[in-house]
């Protein structure tokens, strides 16, 4: 779906459209420019970019959309084409008129009061949109895939460097040195270590640990390719594997269990039910998992209690995880896309190290 495409749906019943919230004009622009008002009314666009992403902006959003630079503190002359010496919602609150609607959930709570008082009746279409980024098209699974990709050929070189003695900081700088250099545009989030007990802690981050004999070892990282994240993770076992045998049983029941029309609920539980045969389920912390796209955290969610059905085209993560204090965790992570026939495994590297 392109932009203009997807602006006339968000839109749908009002006369103008605000997006306000990074992920969501980053969705709706293909520009990755924090900071960034869109504002959409009778099939024309404007986004409103803080004046240092302006050039960015130009050669990244679509032709057909006007760009404008904002300057929200002024201390000396600057030389851009229609410079708006405003703040964003002030610029937002002269462009647009009638029925208007906005990512209100979105945004900063200043910047939503802002929008309220400027907009009267202003509606909120944030669940709206997230709707929308829920189910991907085949260009955003391609994007998605690519940077997966890049996550496993990253992830390869890191795992191969472990052995007995190298720290932590040592297992992340492998990662990313690698992800750099075959494309990575950013980071989707810090990336996780655990070393031994620190293994345990589902967001471990380096500590500055070596590994010993014995240690589970931990690695969860992404990267953000073309705007899009991706997510993985993998546990190397230096010495007993019980805990990384019972995960990877787990990801088998989860997916087996996922595809269209189960509730999302579903595919945690069989996750869970799966380790009780080990009689782990009660170390497994967290939910089995979570939409990804723009943002690494996106809807549907893989957790106990969520009615919500899974549909073909979205994109989600299956990372069990077990969590045992006195000797450490053990996690697998892999990315799939919901199918009309059930789901399709995105990733291609093993599981088990």
């Amino acid at each position: 779906m392109d932009a203009r495409s997807r602006l006339e749906r968000a839109a749908e019943g009002y006369d103008a459209l605000v997006v306000a919230g990074d992920a969501d004009a980053e969705y709706f622009t293909g520009c990755h420019c924090p900071g960034s008002a869109l504002v959409y009314s009778s099939g024309s666009a404007t986004l409103l970019v803080p004046a240092l992403e302006y050039y960015k902006a130009v050669e990244q959003v679509p032709g057909w959309m006007e760009v404008r630079p904002v300057l929200r503190r002024s201390t000396e002359r600057v030389e851009l084409p229609g410079l708006l010496q405003a703040t964003v919602s002030e610029a937002v609150a002269s462009i647009a008129k009638g029925r208007v609607a906005a990512d209100i959930g979105s945004l900063g709570r200043a910047l939503a009061e802002d929008l309220a008082r400027r907009i009267d009746g202003i509606a909120d279409v944030t669940q709206r949109i997230l709707e929308m980024r829920a189910v991907k098209d085949q260009g955003e699974v391609e994007a998605i895939t690519e940077a997966l990709r890049i996550t496993e050929a990253a992830m390869e070189r890191a795992l191969a460097a472990i052995r007995e003695g190298i720290q932590d900081f040592e297992v992340a700088a492998e990662f990313e040195a690698e992800a750099r250099r075959l494309g990575a545009e950013r980071f989707a989030f810090d990336t996780l270590v655990g070393v031994g007990s620190n293994s345990a802690n589902p967001h471990a981050l380096p500590r500055g640990i070596r590994v010993a004999h014995g240690d589970y070892v931990v690695l969860d990282a992404g990267v953000v390719r073309h705007g899009y994240c991706s997510d993985m993770t993998r546990t190397v076992a230096t010495g007993d594997d019980v805990l990384l045998r019972a995960v990877a049983a787990a990801v088998d029941a989860a997916f087996d269990a996922l595809g269209p029309g189960i509730p999302a609920r579903e595919v945690d539980a069989a996750a869970r039910k799966e380790l009780s045969r080990y009689g782990l389920s009660g170390y497994f912390l967290h939910s089995l998992g979570h939409g990804v796209g723009i943002e690494v955290h996106e809807l549907p969610y893989l957790a106990p209690g969520e009615e919500r059905k899974l549909v073909p085209g979205m994109i989600v993560t299956i990372e069990p995880g077990v969590y045992v204090r006195e000797s450490g965790g053990a996690r697998i992570e892999e990315m799939a896309l919901v199918t009309s026939d059930g789901n399709r495994p995105l990733n291609s590297m093993r599981r088990i190290f």
